[in-house]
């Protein structure tokens, strides 16, 4: 018995130093290939272990403002845009920081300048996925309501109406899959559709058939080169 409980100490303490040798890498981006048009900010996370990735998730978080997919947060119902003569609020709080949404959408403030620029940053980035709800304002600066921040995964995006019978979680699932199967040794260059619409990553076929895909597979390329 004693023998058995010291084999069993050794096998967990041996499991505890392979956790605390592992690297975590973070990195958030949009979407921002040519015709598209960002719903939501990404977060990259990765696992890395003697220089290898044993681990990726991908989780995204809705924005204030879209225009196209999930809709923004910060779009009033349509009694209200009616009235203020505005698809969206004319501005939001958001951690006692105001932000001011222009005519042609772009969402920017004062001292930290475009949102998508800061929330794409690490400091930004980490700020943002802090946040679980916001103040609509009107244009006076008065509250209009207040939301909350939801994720695509709250929302179940792509759960029940999707064009293929992948469906976007199952997206998600396959390039996470491939990713830690093929490892991240590729360039953009080598990102490609094949005939039956699956993106490949040289002749690797991910099983993913998502528009954005690219725009996953290199973001986690930069969680790994961030994984310390």
């Amino acid at each position: 018995m004693k023998k058995w409980i010291a084999c069993l100490l050794v096998a967990v303490l041996a499991m505890l130093a392979v956790s605390a040798c592992a690297e975590i890498g973070v990195a958030y981006g949009v979407y921002r290939f040519e015709g598209e048009s960002p719903d939501s900010l990404i977060r990259a996370t990765v696992q890395v272990e003697d220089g290898k990735l044993t681990a990726v998730t991908f989780d995204e978080k809705l924005l204030p403002v879209s225009k196209g997919g999930a809709e923004g947060w910060a779009e009033l119902p349509a009694e209200e845009g009616a009235a203020a003569g505005k698809q969206y609020a004319a501005a939001f709080s958001l951690d006692g920081t105001v932000w001011t949404i222009g005519e042609d959408l772009t969402v920017s403030n004062e001292d930290k300048g475009e949102f998508i620029a800061y929330i794409t940053s690490d400091e930004g980035g980490d700020w943002y996925y802090a946040q679980e709800q916001a103040d609509l304002l009107d244009a006076e600066g008065n509250v209009i309501s207040t939301v909350a921040i939801g994720t695509k995964a709250s929302i179940e995006h792509g759960v029940h109406f999707w064009p293929s019978t992948i469906t976007f979680p199952g997206n998600i699932e396959a390039i996470q899959s491939f990713l830690v199967t093929n490892g991240l040794d590729f360039t953009e260059a080598d990102i490609a559709k094949n005939e039956e619409g699956y993106w490949c990553v040289a002749d690797a076929v991910s099983g993913a058939t998502l528009a954005g895909t690219p725009n996953y597979l290199l973001l986690a390329q930069e969680a790994f080169a961030k994984a310390k």
